[in-house]
C-alpha cells in the first residue's frame, strides 16, 4: 500500500486517472458511461482493496484548494442571460428534491428503529441530504450527537451512500438526449460566442492564475463580511461578475472549461478514494440502510416527476445532485455531461441548500420528539 505521506506517488496516480478520464471522454465507451463515474469507481476500488489510503494530505489539498479553482474555471463560462433562463427550472427542481428528501426521511423513520436517537438520526441525514457535509456536522453538534463510535459510523455510511448515489445519478443522466424537451425560443446568435478559440497556453495559464486569485480574494471578502461559511457563494458572485464584465477576453481564451473539468476530475477521483466501504460494519450498516432508504425514495420521486409530469430531466438531476451532495458535485456533473448552462444554477441551488438545511433538519428532529 502506498503511504498517505507519499505525495509524489499519490499525486502521480491521481493525475494519471484524470488523464485517463479525459482520454476516455473521446471513446464510444466514454460517451455511454461518463468518465467521472469510471474514474470514481476506479478510485473506490484502489482504496478498498488496500492499494491506496482512504485519506491523505494530498486529497485534502485537492478538495480544499483545487476544487474551488475548478469551479471558478467552469463558472467563467457563465452569462447572466443563461442564469435567468436556466436557474428557474433548477430551483424548481430543487424544491421538489427537498420534498423528496423529507419524504424519504419519513419513510426511513417508519421502517427503521433507532430507539432514543431516532429523531437525531433523522435530523442529521436531513441536514446532509438537503445541504451537505458541513450541515451534517453542524446539526450533529446542535442535536448533541457526540458518541464517537456512532458518529464515526454515521459519517462512514453517509460517505458511502453519497458515492453510490453519485454513480447512480450520473448513470441516470445517460437517459438525457440533448436538451430537455421544454419549449424555448430559438437561440439568438451572439457575436461574442463564436467558434471555440484555439488554446493559447499563455492565456490559459493567466486565466488559471486568475481563478486561484478569485478563490483567495473571495475567501478574504467572505471573512470580512462575517459569512465564511458561504465563501462559495461569494466566489460564485465574484466569478460571474468578472465573466460578464470581460466576456470577450475570456471567450478568446480557449481551453478554460476543459481546464475546469480536469480539476473536477481530480475531485471525483479523490471522492472515490475516500469512500471507505470496509468500515461499514456494525452500526454503520444500519446507518447505511437508513441513508439508502432516504436516497432511494428521493430518486424514485424525482423519476416519477419526470415521467408523470414531463419535467426536464437535466434540471431535476442537477437539482437532486445539489440537494444530496452539494454545489461542487452538481457543477461537476453538469459540466461533465456537457450541460454547461446548468453549472451556475447547480452551484446556486447547492448554496441555497447549505443556507436552509440546518433549520429544516432541526425542525424535523424536534417534530420527531427530540428535546
Amino acid at each position: 500500500m502506498i503511504a498517505a505521506e507519499n505525495f509524489t506517488a499519490l499525486t502521480g496516480i491521481i493525475v494519471a486517472l484524470v488523464g485517463f478520464g479525459t482520454l476516455l471522454d473521446r471513446t464510444s465507451f466514454g460517451r455511454q458511461v461518463p468518465s467521472s463515474v469510471t474514474i470514481m469507481v476506479i478510485g473506490i476500488l484502489l482504496s478498498n482493496v488496500g492499494l491506496l489510503p482512504f485519506g491523505s494530505p494530498v486529497y485534502d489539498v485537492i478538495l480544499s484548494e483545487f476544487t474551488p479553482v475548478g469551479l471558478v474555471l467552469l463558472l467563467l463560462q457563465t452569462r447572466l442571460r443563461t442564469i435567468l433562463v436556466e436557474a428557474r427550472p433548477v430551483l424548481g427542481g430543487f424544491v421538489i428534491a427537498i420534498l423528496a428528501t423529507l419524504t424519504g426521511v419519513a419513510i426511513a423513520v417508519a421502517i427503521m428503529d433507532f430507539g432514543r436517537i431516532e429523531a437525531t438520526v433523522a435530523g442529521i441525514y436531513t441536514a446532509s441530504y438537503i445541504g451537505g457535509a458541513m450541515n451534517f456536522i453542524a446539526v450533529a453538534r446542535a442535536l448533541d450527537f457526540t458518541d464517537p463510535s456512532l458518529y464515526a459510523s454515521a459519517v462512514a455510511a453517509d460517505n458511502a451512500a453519497g458515492a453510490l448515489f453519485f454513480v447512480g445519478l450520473v448513470m441516470l443522466s445517460a437517459l438525457v438526449r440533448g436538451r430537455s424537451p421544454v419549449a424555448e425560443p430559438a437561440p439568438v446568435p451572439d457575436p461574442e460566442e463564436e467558434a471555440p478559440a484555439k488554446v493559447d497556453a499563455g492565456r490559459l495559464i493567466l486565466v488559471v492564475g486568475l481563478a486561484f486569485l478569485i478563490v483567495w480574494a473571495s475567501g478574504g471578502l467572505a471573512s470580512v463580511l462575517g459569512i465564511s461559511q458561504f465563501t462559495i457563494l461569494v466566489m460564485t458572485i465574484v466569478t460571474i461578475a468578472i465573466a460578464n464584465i470581460f466576456p470577450a477576453q475570456i471567450q478568446r481564451t480557449g481551453g478554460v472549461q476543459q481546464a475546469g473539468m480536469i480539476v473536477m476530475y481530480g475531485f471525483f477521483v479523490v471522492v472515490g478514494l475516500g469512500a471507505d466501504f470496509a468500515s461499514l460494519a456494525g452500526p454503520a450498516l444500519k446507518f447505511l440502510a437508513f441513508a439508502g432508504i432516504v436516497i432511494s425514495v428521493h430518486v424514485a420521486i424525482l423519476v416519477l416527476c419526470w415521467r408523470l409530469f414531463r419535467l426536464p430531466l437535466r434540471e431535476l438531476l442537477t437539482a437532486s445532485n445539489a440537494c444530496i451532495l452539494g454545489p461542487a458535485t452538481a457543477a461537476g456533473m453538469a459540466a461533465s455531461r456537457g450541460w454547461s448552462d446548468l453549472v451556475t444554477p447547480g452551484v446556486f441551488a447547492g448554496v441555497l441548500g447549505y443556507a436552509i438545511a440546518n433549520f429544516i433538519a432541526v425542525g424535523v428532529a424536534m417534530l420527531l420528539g427530540w428535546s
